[in-house]
């Protein structure tokens, strides 16, 4: 591993700290932060509360309905943190969701479901996810939203839902069920074919690209197929990150990597070669083996490395040839503050389709 230049945190607690990441990459549990809207004028002093368990909730503090919704936060995987955003009235008329958005741009959140929105507000959150998607991440249940094509909203497709505990079961409200169970689910496996056991009944729909769709199996709702609305690729989004199990790890990664960066080592190390290469050998040699084969594929070489087309275009820039400077020219070439990586990962998914062929 190259040395570390004119360093000023130790070296050490960088690797310990990617080593802790992936261990607990596998079960997700501190990266499943789900962020849920209710309509709640109990405790209207209490803007925001934080549930760790079902043991958190104060019935006392929140309409009957709600207390059993909020319950189903736990029902099939359990996520690490959910916080609820009560919406409260103004003068008879409901918060603007806008507002609420704004509020949500300087928190750390995975999943959002707000179960008692409106077509015209739904679609006011559904651009909102989908213009963070580089940098929040955060991946939105939808009921009302209709070929949104991004891997950061789930359309449920079902229309009709009953529930053991709940009366008046909508969709809208096994959106709470979902995005817990997403952001809960352990990176090992996937949603596909996972039964919702307090469900009791789903209507048969016709399971289609970019939709997710339940059906009852005997007397068990069962996942058809867990991906999101993505429905069209490029090289940059693949046909795999419709898939619901790889779009998770995607985030996990991306913001492994980044939270990283931002607390431990920007501002902390000169911008040399030999650092960038430190950097990049504890994402390769710590990170990517030990959330592989969980998240990334073993029989695939996993790596990031410095962008050498971006110090080539920092010479141009200065009136330089690249073509004229040695290798070790080009590593050694100042990028000012930047830190351009590129690189290549390639993700396990689950079982999904069996074809056996057998001949007699």
């Amino acid at each position: 591993m190259a040395t570390i230049t004119g360093q000023i945190n130790p070296f050490p607690v960088i690797r310990v700290y990617f080593e802790n990441l992936a261990k607990t990459a596998i079960q997700k549990q501190d990266r499943g932060i789900v962020y849920l809207v209710l309509q709640d004028e109990t405790a209207p002093t209490e803007l925001y509360t934080t549930f760790l368990s079902p043991s958190d909730i104060n019935a006392a503090k929140w309409t009957a309905d709600n207390v059993k919704l909020l319950n189903t936060c736990y029902e099939v995987f359990s996520p690490y943190k959910v916080v609820v955003r009560r919406r409260l009235k103004v003068a008879t008329v409901l918060e603007p969701i806008q507002d609420i958005l704004a509020e949500f741009e300087t928190r750390k959140m995975t999943h959002l479901a707000i179960p008692e929105i409106t077509s015209q507000d739904d679609a006011v959150v559904v651009a909102w996810v989908k213009s963070f998607i580089e940098t929040k991440g955060t991946v939105y249940a939808s009921t009302f939203a209709n070929n949104t094509d991004s891997c950061s909203v789930v359309e449920i497709n079902n229309d009709v839902m009953e529930h053991s505990v709940i009366t008046n079961y909508t969709p809208a409200k096994f959106a709470v069920m979902l995005v817990c169970a997403m952001a809960g689910c352990p990176l090992n496996r996937s949603l596909d074919n996972v039964t919702f056991p307090t469900l009791t009944y789903v209507d048969s729909v016709t399971p289609v690209n970019g939709k997710f769709s339940m059906y009852m199996d005997d007397e068990k709702v069962r996942v058809k197929l867990a991906i999101n609305s993505k429905t069209t690729f490029d090289s940059t989004y693949k046909e795999n990150t419709r898939y619901i199990k790889i779009w998770e790890g995607i985030n996990i990664i991306r913001f492994d990597i980044q939270e990283t960066f931002k607390d431990y080592w920007l501002g902390l190390y000169l911008n040399t070669y030999e650092n960038k290469v430190a950097f990049c050998d504890i994402v390769n040699k710590v990170y990517f083996p030990s959330i592989t084969p969980n998240v990334l594929s073993p029989d695939f070489n996993n790596y990031v490395k410095v962008d050498w087309e971006a110090h080539k275009a920092y010479v141009v820039l200065d009136g330089g040839n690249p073509d004229t400077m040695t290798e070790a020219q080009l590593k050694q070439y100042p990028t000012n503050g930047d830190v351009i990586l590129t690189g290549e990962v390639r993700f396990t998914n689950s079982m999904i389709s069996l074809d056996l062929r057998i001949m007699y």
